[in-house]
């Protein structure tokens, strides 16, 4: 679903629509027709089996749902880079599309790489940073809302409002 939602996303607001981008109208309802079918596959393959091969074969089919699923990902930001370029003409479209992995591979994945290991050495600061913030924002106008009505509050108002 989320495939096909990131693909209409595209279809729906690409900039070129009389392109080369798109798919052919003719081919239209292959690709309705082989999506479908691989779904009610799936489904089927899930539903039809032993109870005790399910969690298996559903995490087999997963792991070929999630490739299909950053393939997908992968394609829609290539065609949605060549179509804000306007690769029209004869190979400007592999050229776009091998830069866009270049930028892909030499500066988003290691920068995804350097976080996590960051993350990883100093997750514990991070969580005690990220707790001092929430008690700053959270709980300090909290706690000087108590303080300055605290008057208000008696043990008889208190009480008959638990049993009431």
């Amino acid at each position: 679903m989320a495939s096909m939602y990131i693909h209409h996303a595209y279809y729906a607001n690409r900039a070129h629509t009389h392109g080369n981008l798109t798919i052919e109208p003719s081919y239209m309802g292959m690709a309705v027709l082989t999506t479908l079918s691989t779904v009610y596959t799936t489904l089927q393959l899930i539903l039809n089996s032993p109870t005790d091969e399910r969690e298996m074969l559903f995490i087999k089919i997963m792991i070929f749902l999630i490739g299909a699923l950053v393939a997908s990902i992968a394609s829609a930001s290539f065609a949605g880079v060549a179509d804000v370029w306007y690769a029209v003409g004869s190979g400007q479209f592999q050229m776009i599309s091998l830069d866009t992995a270049g930028i892909g591979f030499y500066f988003v994945l290691p920068l995804s790489i350097l976080s996590l290991r960051f993350v990883e050495k100093y997750g514990d600061w991070l969580d005690y940073v990220q707790e001092k913030v929430a008690a700053l924002v959270v709980l300090g106008p909290a706690e000087v809302y108590l303080q300055r009505f605290w008057y208000m509050i008696s043990e008889d108002a208190v009480w008959t409002y638990l049993c009431w």
